[in-house]
């Protein structure tokens, strides 16, 4: 026969079960733990960046890998839309030419091709103009400010310790270390549900017509209002997008 226990004005428990209090004191413990595990290789890289700085400096910091490599690739795209060469974007041989002459960074190391469509390499022209570590900066302050604002729109509470958890993890680190565009197309996609949500239906579509820069998000959503047969937003975001595709094939002379 098991033996109950009653603290004094409480609720009797069987010996041996657990507290359902502790079950719920347990479980957040348990994610934090699980966390900061994660945070680890992040906090191990700043570490080894800090002190391989002196040497090799912020933007290529030695063992730690050097920083921006993705965002060198967009810049140089800029620059050749700038320097009004934009057939050069696909052309392997002379696309790393100018990365090498646009950021100083050796081609080889990173098998270096630009892979965007044309529309991507005119948003990021106006980047271009600025010096290749300014303009880094100033990407990578875009970058924080279109995750905070993605989050926001998608309604998450506590959105700056969200922010600081994702940028910890080793995803977001990587994302802001190689100057990655993640963060932006997350904020297009939080601002499609965000408009959806709100009855603009059409507005949804526009918006996510500019993932015609990141093809295979644009392919999904399509799909999924095609399938839904919700036709606005698709006529509006194919609208959009088939507008860019022109431009940018007209653009490259193809």
């Amino acid at each position: 026969m098991s033996s109950r226990t009653a603290p004094l004005g409480g609720t009797p428990t069987v010996a041996g079960s657990q507290d359902p209090h502790q079950r719920t004191m347990v479980r957040p413990r348990i994610v934090m733990v699980a966390l900061v595990l994660a945070c680890v290789p992040v906090l191990v890289n700043v570490g080894a960046r800090i002190g391989n700085a002196p040497e090799h400096g912020w933007l290529g910091s030695g063992s730690a890998g050097e920083i921006g490599n993705d965002f060198a690739v967009f810049y140089t795209a800029g620059a050749l839309i700038l320097d009004r060469s934009p057939e050069l974007l696909y052309d392997m041989d002379q696309f790393q030419a100018a990365y090498a002459e646009a950021t100083g960074k050796d081609p080889a190391a990173f098998g270096t091709m630009f892979g965007n469509p044309p529309a991507f390499a005119i948003a990021m022209a106006p980047l271009s103009l600025l010096p290749w570590e300014a303009a880094w900066i100033a990407w990578t302050v875009v970058g924080l400010a279109a995750l905070a604002l993605a989050l926001k729109a998608l309604g998450l509470n506590g959105v700056l310790p969200i922010w600081g958890i994702v940028l910890l993890s080793p995803l977001g680190y990587l994302a802001v270390t190689s100057g990655q565009s993640s963060f932006a197309w997350l904020l297009v996609v939080a601002l499609v549900f965000f408009m959806l949500d709100r009855g603009s239906v059409t507005g949804a579509g526009l918006v996510a017509g500019l993932l015609i820069v990141k093809p295979p998000l644009l392919v999904g959503l399509g799909l999924w209002w095609v399938l839904d047969r919700r036709m606005r937003p698709a006529l509006a975001a194919a609208g959009l997008s088939a507008s860019a595709v022109v431009l940018g094939l007209s653009l490259i002379h193809i």
